[in-house]
């Protein structure tokens, strides 16, 4: 079991205890609904259809099941949910802040993207530094920028709010290379962040893997390997 913080613990349980009595009540109410239903069932498919009465039971049997195995589903769910949030939530605060780079195939793709991170943060830093700041835009506007970037990638197009205008995805990363760059080497990882135009060359684990799916007609086989592959080099 994960370690969890005890406020969000305890945070955990609250949303627990209230959706627990929800579901409580919800099931007192679908119970009520059940007898309902099987009240029509019986009238439609004995009465109305001369079922026998083995085959009623059945249906009835199974509306029950059916209705008992969401409701079973529902409890499971916010039980698990709640604590899994505020593990995961935990574990982010303990030195996992930037998951993205739990994704790339390679070892050098990882400490690429972590040294641009470190990059950007140092950039940033500076400019407060310098009694300066930097734009700030609404989080409606940066969540859409990253769907852009999660559904299509470093093909794709995302919103220069500056400009006010779509600019490739591959031309943003290339003006953010630039303005960090005066920081790169104080921080001795001019090396790492080359690593940045190498993945906009090769494209991403995800492009090389729809790569090899593609060139074998399909076969996951061949993608788990090739996976496999990449995943032990420069370790």
């Amino acid at each position: 079991k994960l370690p969890v913080h005890r406020a969000m613990k305890e945070i955990s349980e609250l949303i627990y205890a209230t959706c627990k009595a929800y579901l409580t009540q919800q099931g007192k109410f679908l119970l009520t609904l059940w007898v309902f239903i099987a009240a029509v069932i019986v009238v439609y498919y004995k009465a109305l259809q001369h079922f026998s009465w083995g085959r009623v039971a059945i249906i009835i049997a199974f509306s029950l099941l059916g209705m008992a195995g969401s409701y079973g589903v529902a409890w499971y769910g916010i039980r698990i949910n709640t604590l899994a949030n505020s593990r995961t939530a935990f574990a982010s605060l303990k030195g996992k802040g930037f998951p993205v780079c739990d994704i790339p195939l390679r070892a050098e793709e990882t400490v690429a993207i972590a040294a641009l991170i470190q990059a950007t943060a140092a950039y940033l830093y500076k400019l407060h530094e310098a009694n300066q700041d930097f734009r700030m835009y609404t989080r409606s506007l940066i969540a859409e920028n990253k769907f852009r970037a999660v559904r299509y990638g470093l093909d794709g197009k995302l919103i220069d709010f500056g400009k006010q205008q779509e600019v490739p995805l591959r031309d943003l990363i290339e003006e953010l290379l630039v303005l960090v760059d005066p920081v790169v080497d104080e921080l001795g990882s001019r090396e790492a962040i080359d690593g940045i135009r190498t993945i906009m060359k090769t494209g991403t684990g995800a492009d090389r893997q729809l790569k090899v799916f593609e060139e074998t007609n399909g076969d996951l086989k061949a993608v788990v390997d090739y996976m496999a592959h990449e995943t032990v080099q420069g370790l």
